[in-house]
């Protein structure tokens, strides 16, 4: 996700980072503050504060790609909207391309049952109509960092 949004960047269009999980990898947050990071929204929930993506600063920033990582992320009660998914619907409807990540296992809701530790349900699942809809998607394999071809959706 972080390299297609150098690559375009370096061919002049306008990308902002709406949000970037770093899980604490050095690598994902040296290349996230190496790009154009956008401030997150602070929302307080149960006496602690946490970071969303601002989808109204987003939107009235109009720029050409916005990267949202982690697509079946569950908002913290108080966004705009319940999940993340939605929050990118928005966008796309503003004419912003969005770049995002989704891990296919386990959050697409029809083959949860079927991921490898079943022990604690997540929340973390999309409906399997929404990768669907993307315009093109790559599958990366994290533990050989190779790519499939890229591909449309059928």
């Amino acid at each position: 996700m972080l390299s297609e949004a150098i690559r375009r960047h370096t061919r002049g269009e306008d990308v902002v980072i709406g949000i970037v999980e770093s899980h604490g990898r050095k690598g994902m947050r040296s290349l996230s503050h190496s790009s154009n990071p956008f401030p997150a929204k602070l929302i307080e929930y149960k006496g602690t504060a946490f970071e969303e993506m601002d989808v109204d600063a987003i939107l009235a920033r109009r720029p050409t790609v916005a990267l949202v990582d982690e697509l079946a992320h569950t908002n913290i009660p108080g966004s705009k909207h319940r999940k993340r998914y939605e929050d990118i619907q928005e966008l796309l409807a503003a004419k912003i391309d969005v770049l995002s990540t989704l891990t296919s296992s386990t959050s697409r809701a029809s083959l949860r049952p079927f991921a490898t530790s079943p022990a604690s349900p997540s929340a973390k699942t999309v409906p399997d109509w929404v990768p669907m809809t993307a315009s093109e998607t790559v599958m990366v394999d994290p533990h050989s960092r190779s790519f499939a071809k890229p591909h449309a959706p059928r």
